[in-house]
């Protein structure tokens, strides 16, 4: 899922939304099935394979073993450390989480990671650690104070709404901040002393693509409503110009029987007046 850059606070932001302090790395989907675990791209393509204490992301057996279980996860992987930082729960084992809101998927998420056999250490069935990245209600005073206890070098905050689904596309309900805007966007400073990213010119990039597809998204829709309109406009005159040839019909009709009738009483006058001359 796509986070949009935010530009202003939501409305409803301390009740409604949740925060997440992303370290530098890149977001990938860690995928667990067949005894492997593989990482992807937002573009889909397939990078790492190794094993990990993901349930059927190693031959490690677990309590509940299928052959067709899956697990996957949205995450951040920072190549310097060759950690992987979990942000979100997409599928564990049998159950896929993907139809339910953001806030049960974080209330799920910490219970099954503490299922996981030592994920924060490397062996041969977990070659990279796995790390679980906490969730904060979105008060400007927490994120003041998470930030002040961060000991790592911040990427941005991730902000997601707590009844958002997850959807594999561009999201505005998922938005990300980088702190060289936190003071315009949130009207805090970044606590001194907390080392953070600033904004690039791929995050430039990747917001001028963002609008590129939100506006040609609207072209479309646009579109799909003007189709529908004339074709809504085409029926209804079709529908009109039935109505009027019917209506045209039933006159015609009715003025031939008037006539016949005329007819018929003009035929009975002229036959009472023969009678009458012959009389």
């Amino acid at each position: 899922m796509q986070s949009t850059f935010m530009e202003n606070i939501p409305e409803n932001f301390a009740d409604e939304w949740l925060f997440v302090v992303c370290p530098p790395g890149k977001r990938r989907l860690l995928v667990a099935a067949k005894d492997f675990t593989e990482t992807y791209n937002s573009a889909g393509a397939p990078e790492l394979k190794f094993r990990s204490c993901l349930p059927n992301g190693s031959h490690k057996l677990c309590d509940v073993h299928k052959i067709d279980d899956l697990t996957i996860l949205d995450t951040v992987y920072s190549p310097e450390k060759k950690r992987f930082f979990i942000v979100d729960l997409l599928h564990w084992r049998h159950y896929p989480y993907y139809d339910t809101e953001a806030e049960f998927r974080f209330f799920v998420l910490p219970s099954k990671y503490s299922e996981l056999d030592r994920p924060t250490e490397i062996d041969d069935d977990n070659e990279h650690p796995l790390e679980l990245l906490e969730k904060y209600p979105c008060t400007l005073e927490k994120i003041e104070e998470v930030l002040k206890s961060t000991t790592f070098k911040v990427e941005g905050l991730l902000f997601i709404k707590k009844d958002s689904l997850y959807v594999t596309k561009d999201s505005e309900e998922v938005l990300w901040l980088k702190l060289d805007k936190m003071e315009k966007v949130l009207g805090v400073k970044v606590p001194e002393g907390v080392t953070f990213a600033n904004t690039n010119s791929r995050d430039e990039k990747r917001r001028t693509e963002q609008e590129d597809r939100k506006k040609l998204k609207l072209e479309r829709m646009a579109a799909r409503q003007k189709e529908a309109a004339d074709k809504a406009r085409r029926l209804a005159e079709a529908e009109l110009k039935s109505k009027e040839e019917n209506a045209s019909e039933e006159n015609g009709e009715g003025g031939n029987d008037n006539t016949e009738a005329c007819d018929g009483e003009r035929g009975s006058s002229a036959q009472q007046e023969e009678n009458e001359g012959g009389e």
